[in-house]
């Protein structure tokens, strides 16, 4: 039995291609200077970083879209950059990707979200952003909503993607409102907890364990709590289930109707969480999209992220390591 849902699973990794995703969120560039540290600055206690290196990624929202794309999947996102290198950036590695990109909104009075990362000797030594966390007006709320009611009918999902930069609004989730109640198309939401009261009537949330804490009002001293919690997220957002990703715990699994499902970590060694959240969302973007089941699809973005914290940096799994992952558990 277990043998048959695996080879089940692995056939629906091929059938990613097929999905069409839209995701709304926050879009960054992920900056990484890398170099050695030999002595410490005369200025300062602090190291002096030999520089050695410098990679740009796209981060936040766009590296969901970049995993949704990795697996084969075809993805359009509405988001705001600045009129400024950064955003030109975001635009032409989104468009290598070929992702279609006319719902992102060029704003000259923010800034394209940077953050930079500074990593000697495989440790991050310091992290500094560039940013405006300021909700985006009302202009681009209306914009951006839309382009959804424009479109959605031609995506199997839509992912809202909150790194908690302006994008997600209440006037964005009021102006989403008459599709988010009619829910006429599955919604998945990648939390962040100061935006928590907007949020209703999506199909499933992804908290990771601080954020369903602070979400659900208390601090967990049993496994008991998580499923106290999700039931009550669920309840206050109309959800039909949550995905708490607990780290080296795996991940959990709460449905409506009162299933938990503790799925474990896959992970075999922890080189660099950076990112992981986003593969799990896009992973399971593509398998709800797809005609997976809550279960079904957990099973396999729980793969996928144990795949991606074996890797330095921003990573991806690819279709053919998600096959051999589930292949190889259990051996």
């Amino acid at each position: 039995m277990v043998l048959e849902i695996r080879k089940n699973l692995v056939k629906s990794i091929r059938n990613f291609r097929s999905a069409n995703i839209l995701i709304i969120g926050d879009l960054m560039l992920d900056v990484f200077v890398r170099g050695r540290v030999r002595r410490i600055s005369p200025e300062a206690p602090v190291p002096v970083v030999e520089v050695q290196g410098e990679t740009v990624h796209l981060g936040g929202s766009a590296n969901v879209v970049q995993n949704i794309r990795h697996l084969e999947g075809k993805v359009s996102v509405c988001g705001i950059v600045g009129k400024d290198m950064a955003g030109r950036d975001i635009m032409q590695e989104l468009q290598k990707l070929d992702v279609d990109c006319s719902g992102i909104i060029e704003d000259s009075q923010r800034p394209t979200t940077i953050k930079t990362r500074v990593i000697a000797q495989h440790q991050q030594i310091v992290r500094f952003d560039k940013e405006s966390s300021d909700y985006a007006n009302r202009k681009h709320a209306e914009r951006i909503a839309d382009y959804v009611y424009s479109n959605y009918k031609k995506f199997d999902l839509l992912i809202i993607s909150d790194y908690g930069k302006g994008v997600i609004s209440r006037m964005l989730f009021k102006n989403l409102s008459g599709l988010l109640n009619r829910k006429e198309i599955p919604v998945i939401v990648d939390p962040k907890t100061k935006n928590y009261k907007f949020y209703s009537n999506v199909t499933i949330l992804t908290p990771n364990t601080s954020e369903t804490q602070e979400m659900a009002g208390f601090e967990f001293t049993s496994e008991d709590d998580f499923y106290k919690a999700g039931i009550k997220i669920i309840k206050a957002k109309n959800a039909d289930a949550l995905l708490i990703t607990r780290s080296e715990h795996g991940m959990t699994l709460i449905t409506k109707n009162g299933k938990k499902i503790d799925i474990p970590t896959m992970a075999k060694e922890v080189f660099d969480v950076t990112g992981a959240g986003d593969t799990v969302v896009a992973v399971l973007s593509l398998g709800l999209a797809t005609g997976l089941n809550f279960v079904e699809s957990a099973v396999i973005a729980n793969h996928a992220a144990g795949i991606v914290v074996g890797k330095l940096g921003t990573a991806m799994a690819s279709p053919d390591e998600l096959i051999l992952s589930l292949r190889s558990e259990g051996r």
